[in-house]
């Protein structure tokens, strides 16, 4: 350079000598290689040429070093992509690793990828120009490319699919990153390279999330028998991808029956299809912050219990991917209950009793009647009623029921609302209870859900009886003369006792007073029984009176019988009877012929006599008298049927001739 001056000769400034030096890198040079250039100042001089002189040395030599820079042959790259950069599960998932490539050919390249162990790798391919082999092979979740070189340049790539399956267990939020790294070598078959890092891609994990809010809207509260309920069902995606197939379920509890579905609809009808009806709904699919409505209404049972908390249910599932999608998420939308409270029953216990007053002995019918007038039925329904004081009991209905010690029990079961049921119970009051008694008749009755209701009624009672007569006499017709037996019968037939029973016989003309059992208090025209006591219902009275029939008698005769008590009585009309009895009274006919009608002395005469019984009694024996014209004799042997039994003079007596009935002859 011969001579470069300092800042005193250049005005303060240093002297710059610039040399420039182009160069080539040579095509033998590798990539990523450090490439140095040094340059040096052997040594110069402080003065011109060999010095001024004359001494030696009279110049100073410096050496100031050297100065190097340094170059590298860029390194080979490549580049990462994913696709999609969000995911949700059971989606497939792409990695491209695209390279290396450069100005420099790269032999040995291998690629080495280990996928996210939260990923299914399903597939690796290498695809690029340049020398085989070309490879891709994977081993659980490590992947692997290989290239025999790669030209400067060239297109080369590994293609990795796989897929975000549930079992893994990514969640939404998750970011999966990935990272791949290669070797190369500068000659076929040289010492590899150090390891080079492909960028970084990440994948963010999004996942739908459904909930369910469900709500009641009822007429009244609590609810009662045939009310009509109405469920609404809101469901939202908060999540950050679509649910795909939910299926809603609902359950009704026991109480109530679905009636029908009312409404159902989705925010973004144009990507969903809904379907399905109770117990369960269908939608297709429901986008990110969108919702579902479903609406429907249910009645409450006729057999609801009472003061129950019906609790319904709603649930459902989805899932991650439409359709039946191999590694797919399979998600639970959580249960939401709403309850609501059944009423409870009214029950009430009316009892009726029969119109009073009420004759001691008569049967009693009592009439109770349940009615629930409250909102839901009521169950285990029993009436219990104790048989009053002063009475018997004589039954119940309808069945089932029945008496124990006193006590009457319907078993009712179930009794719905505005349904009365109607029972009865019948007793027999006492027939000896005086007048003006009170029978007091209490109900009670009890239910499953412990109602209690109670009626108390009064029947007063009044004293009635039913005295009959009846009298009969034997023999009728009888023969004047005769005895003759009238037989009294005296009955009290209710409904109550009768007091101080008392019997009159008023005998006719044409009989004689003989015997009375018992004997009469008075008598023996007309007979009187007094002092006889009380008679209970259904008692009797039996008196006899033994009379004879006077000769005298022609025509028929009628006895009067009467009877009467301290107790009023119901019918008088019978308690009187008459009894007439017809007399049998005799009567004979004698017819006497002769033959020849004209005599002659000592020619015989036959006479023939014919009794005719024209009466009502039986001639028994019958005697038959006959007294001869003077001059005339009987001729033994010649009567017929027999002999007369006394022959005397003129006069013939047929002493025992049999019986002879009425109408015989």
């Amino acid at each position: 350079l011969g001579e470069l001056w300092g800042t005193d000769a250049n005005g303060g400034l240093p002297g710059v000598a610039v040399i420039t030096m182009v160069t080539t890198v040579s095509d033998t040079v590798g990539a990523g290689q450090l490439l140095t250039n040094t340059a040096s100042i052997p040594y110069y001089d402080s003065q011109p040429d060999g010095g001024p002189g004359p001494h030696t040395p009279d110049q100073r030599t410096y050496t100031d070093g050297e100065d190097s820079v340094w170059h590298r042959t860029p390194p080979p790259y490549g580049e990462k992509f994913v696709d999609p950069i969000t995911a949700t599960i059971g989606d497939q998932i792409v990695y491209s690793l695209i390279g290396p490539y450069l100005d420099f050919t790269l032999y040995d390249v291998v690629v080495t990828d280990v996928v996210d162990g939260r990923l299914t790798v399903v597939d690796s391919r290498a695809i690029g120009s340049g020398d085989p082999p070309i490879t891709s092979a994977f081993v659980g979740n490590l992947v692997t490319g290989t290239w025999g070189s790669v030209p400067p340049h060239s297109y080369s790539a590994l293609i990795i699919t796989t897929t975000l399956d549930d079992p893994t267990g990514a969640v939404a939020g998750d970011r999966i990153t990935n990272t791949a790294v290669f070797q190369w070598s500068m000659t076929p078959g040289g010492p590899p390279q150090p390891i080079t890092q492909i960028n970084v891609v990440t994948v963010t994990v999004v996942e739908p999330l459904v909930g369910l809010d469900k709500s009641v809207d009822t007429p009244r509260a609590p609810l009662g028998v045939g009310d009509i309920v109405t469920y609404s069902l809101a469901l939202s995606n908060t999540g950050t991808s679509p649910a795909y197939d939910l299926v809603i379920t609902d359950r009704l509890p026991a109480g109530l029956t679905f009636v029908a579905t009312e409404g159902f609809a989705v925010s973004d009808p144009t990507t969903a299809t809904l379907g399905g009806s109770y117990p369960a709904w269908t939608v297709s699919r429901l986008n990110v912050g969108g919702f579902v409505y479903l609406t429907f209404t249910a009645r409450v049972d006729a057999d609801v219990g009472a003061g129950l908390t019906l609790t319904n249910a709603a649930w459902g599932a989805y899932s991650s991917q439409p359709g039946d999608h191999p590694g797919e998420r399979i998600y639970r939308i959580p249960t939401d209950t709403v309850p609501v409270r059944t009423g409870y029953p009214a029950l009430d216990l009316e009892k009726t009793p029969p119109p009073g007053p009420v004759p001691a002995g008569a049967r009693l019918l009592f009439t109770l009647t349940v009615t629930n007038t409250g909102i839901v039925s009521a169950t285990s329904v029993v009436i219990t009623d104790r048989v009053p004081a002063n009475t018997t009991y004589e039954g119940c209905g309808p069945a089932p029921c029945g008496e124990a010690s006193g006590v009457v029990s319907w078993s009712l079961g179930t009794v719905d609302i505005g349904v009365p049921r109607v029972v009865t119970l019948a007793v027999r009051a006492g027939s000896a209870l005086s007048q003006g008694t009170v029978i007091t008749n209490t109900g009670w009755l009890t239910s499953g859900e412990g109602l209690t209701d109670t009626d108390t009624v009064t029947v007063p009672i009044g004293v009635l009886a039913d005295l009959s007569v009846v009298k009969v006499d034997g023999p009728d017709p009888v023969p004047v003369g005769d005895y003759l037996t009238y037989t009294l019968r005296v009955v009290n037939n209710g409904p109550s006792l009768a007091r101080n029973v008392s019997v009159t016989d008023t005998l006719p003309s044409e009989v004689t007073f003989l015997s009375a059992t018992p004997p009469p208090t008075v008598g023996p025209n007309p007979l009187v029984w007094t002092g006889l006591g009380d008679l209970d219902v259904g008692d009797q009275m039996r008196f006899t009176v033994t009379v004879r029939v006077n000769v005298t008698t022609t025509a028929p005769f009628t006895n009067v019988a009467s009877t009467g008590s301290d107790t009023p009585d119901t019918t008088p009309e019978n308690n009187q009877d008459e009894e007439t009895t017809t007399p049998l009274l005799p009567g004979l006919e004698l017819v006497k012929r002769v033959e020849p009608g004209r005599a002659a002395r000592r020619m015989p005469f036959t006479y023939t006599l014919r009794v005719t019984n024209t009466g009502g009694v039986t001639f028994d024996p019958l005697v038959i008298t006959d007294t001869l014209p003077p001059d005339f004799y009987y001729v033994a042997g010649s009567g017929s049927p027999t002999d007369p039994d006394l022959v005397a003079g003129p006069t013939l007596v047929w002493q025992n001739l049999g019986p002879l009935a009425p109408g015989a002859s």
